[in-house]
């Protein structure tokens, strides 16, 4: 990535594009997991350090033993939502296209993300065809990534199905 940056000029840009496959129910994530569910919510005059340990306003640490339960609580939840099978309305494409473009008078990088949300059922066949053809072909540890194990059988059968749907046979 580096390279592609420093060979940007402001007469060129460069563009990606980027693809997930989003199962939380809460597309539009302002909060994380943790502070939406208050599990890991300090005092109102602490916030918690990278290493669990509480801080005041001053900079103080102090032990906070309830950080390690929460934490423990949060890793629970996600894992039992990790873990389920999605059904076919939880399934939604999430298609990023980020752009670079530098800037001619500070030459910085002004880097922009435009994001897309769409339900599984809403895309065309060919789409639907197309992101099934670009699944297929992750790599183990992509497909880990991605979490393609959590989706990919429902999404196969629904593709079945538009395709029997399509040609007539029931």
């Amino acid at each position: 990535m580096t390279r592609y940056l420093d060979h940007l000029t402001t007469k060129t840009a460069m563009e990606r594009h980027t693809l997930f496959v989003q199962t939380i129910p809460d597309l539009f994530q302002n909060e994380s997991l943790c502070s939406s569910s208050n599990l890991l919510k300090p005092s109102s005059n602490q916030t918690t350090s990278i290493s669990g340990q509480a801080e005041d306003c001053d900079g103080n640490h102090s032990s906070n033993s309830n950080n390690v339960a929460e934490e423990a609580a949060v890793q629970r939840s996600i894992d039992n939502f990790a873990s389920k099978s999605c059904s076919l309305s939880e399934i939604y494409i999430r298609r990023e296209r980020q752009t670079f473009t530098r800037l001619s008078t500070s030459d910085a990088i002004l880097f922009t993300v435009r994001t897309f949300i769409t339900p599984l059922t809403s895309l065309g066949d060919e789409e639907l065809t197309a992101f099934v053809e670009q699944a297929k072909g992750w790599g183990d540890e992509m497909a880990a990534y991605k979490g393609r194990e959590q989706w990919w059988d429902t999404v196969l059968r629904y593709q079945e199905e538009r395709k029997r749907g399509l040609s007539g046979e029931n």
